[in-house]
């Protein structure tokens, strides 16, 4: 019951956070915006400074329009290939939410209902399957909170090393919001 249960609620969050994911043009000004900003370091070969408007951007850190410059790059201007490592980063904190709620609660049942409680929130969807700062953010706090989560059951310095790398990360993806 829950293995077929388990994968029903996979491929309804497959679902949910992929299909039609760049079917539609960008649906915000955060979405052009940091596109903009990628483009711009993409044809400038300038991997740490993007521009906007000819002026050095710096209303978010580099990680992520640095991600997009990437994308760009390799991929191309498409809407679905620099909204993919949102939509990734959404289900990382799915599967991630459920594997913390198994070590804390000890349940599949609860792992399961605290997944989909967090996947039938729309604010959760609709950041997930667009570009913003915010899905990326939460991916690198809540990796950073299960790995200390884990350092309470095996004490050991990489552990609390991979958890303050992956805090620092988050400082570079929104400013001092962690």
């Amino acid at each position: 019951m829950y293995l077929s249960l388990h994968s029903a609620c996979f491929f309804l969050v497959l679902f949910l956070l992929f299909f039609h994911l760049g079917t539609t043009t960008f649906a915000n000004w955060d979405e052009a915006w940091f596109a903009s900003v990628a483009q711009d370091m993409a044809s400038r070969n300038d991997w740490l400074f993007g521009q906007f408007n000819d002026q050095v951007w710096f209303y978010e850190p580099p990680l992520l329009t640095t991600i997009l410059a990437l994308i760009y790059k390799t991929a191309g201007p498409s809407e679905f290939w620099l909204r993919l490592p949102n939509a990734l980063s959404g289900l990382l904190i799915i599967i991630i939410t459920y594997k913390l709620s198994i070590l804390i609660t000890k349940s599949k049942t609860a792992s399961l209902a605290s997944s989909l409680i967090l996947l039938s929130d729309i604010e959760f969807l609709f950041r997930s399957r667009s570009i913003n700062v915010e899905i990326p953010l939460t991916l690198l706090l809540i990796a950073s909170l299960t790995t200390l989560y884990y350092t309470k059951q095996s004490p050991k310095l990489k552990l609390y090393c991979l958890s303050f790398f992956l805090l620092g990360l988050s400082f570079i993806t929104k400013r001092a919001s962690p």
